[in-house]
């Protein structure tokens, strides 16, 4: 029985490359992908759906506009890590396909009901998922999982020092997730600098003469310049294509555990982290699976795989 999954993303390049593990993966079929404004604005974000579904010959997909801006406040992209366009400022021509009248947020609930136990795969602000669990309050029970990459499980945050991007874009969404009842699973930013590529097994995975792998290293080449020289990180980052992989390979997940996880919605220094209660002094339940350890065996396969 295959897997039924909907993609919630603010495509920027590592949600493309999500994207097309999602589409590479076997016994998945994707029900639909959802656009929130997140890396760049939401005209760019439904601009790159439709170019990674042209670069993986992707079969007809819904594809859905939601949230313009948080829920609170203004967009705030991320321009200067996946480039002004999102994909590291490349020139792949627009797609021609068809977006949907229907708005993310109600299509997440439709697509919910009518397939019970589906996962959501969130790559970007949870602007759209907050807004689905307002609207219906029985979605949490409707789905599967909730397959999170956001958040700081350590404190130390990539937009501020405390906080991780998609979080602090839109804490308050956030906040309503994480507070849902869900089945969640979160893949925070410090799990992504656990699970880093080594600079030269990822040049050989973007090195094939494929049209995908080309696309991955076009893309990548002007966040892996800022990963290297501003961030003098020692490999290349995946917090989206963790993701992916928890979603599509839950098997490959080697360690989680259940904490409860709160999202910090004052304070100048501290306003979207995500702080994790490790010894149940909140007296809270947990709400989430707090993702620690992956198998790097089955994310390389599953690269492999998107890439090939």
């Amino acid at each position: 029985m295959s897997l039924q999954l909907m993609v919630d993303t603010d495509v920027g390049v590592d949600d493309a490359l999500a994207l097309l593990i999602v589409l590479a993966a076997p016994e998945v079929e994707l029900l639909g992908v959802c656009g929130v404004a997140g890396n760049v604005a939401l005209n760019q974000v439904m601009r790159n759906i439709g170019v990674v579904l042209d670069v993986a010959q992707a079969p007809p997909v819904p594809i859905y506009r939601g949230c313009a801006n948080p829920l609170i406040g203004e967009h705030r992209d991320a321009g200067g890590v996946h480039g002004e366009d999102g994909l590291g400022n490349t020139s792949f021509p627009p797609s021609r396909r068809p977006v949907a009248d229907q708005h993310a947020a109600l299509a997440i609930v439709e697509t919910a009901r009518a397939h019970p136990g589906m996962t959501l795969l969130t790559l970007g602000p949870l602007t759209n998922v907050a807004l689905a669990l307002r609207l219906d309050p029985e979605l949490p029970r409707r789905l599967g999982r909730i397959v999170v990459m956001g958040g700081t499980i350590r404190g130390q945050g990539n937009v501020t020092p405390a906080a991780e991007y998609n979080v602090w874009a839109d804490p308050e969404a956030a906040h309503i997730v994480l507070n849902s009842g869900a089945d969640l699973w979160l893949v925070s930013w410090e799990t992504t600098l656990d699970h880093m590529i080594p600079w030269e097994r990822w040049a050989s995975l973007v090195g094939k003469e494929t049209p995908k792998a080309r696309f991955a290293s076009a893309i990548t080449r002007h966040i892996e310049g800022v990963l290297r020289h501003t961030f003098h990180l020692p490999g290349f980052t995946i917090p989206d294509p963790l993701a992916a992989v928890v979603a599509v390979m839950p098997e490959a997940v080697r360690r989680a555990e259940p904490h409860a996880v709160h999202v910090e919605l004052c304070g100048h220094h501290c306003r979207g982290q995500t702080v994790v209660d490790y010894h149940g002094v909140s007296g809270q339940a947990p709400n989430a699976h707090v993702v620690l350890e992956i198998e790097m065996e089955a994310v390389y396969a599953l690269l492999e795989q998107a890439l090939g």
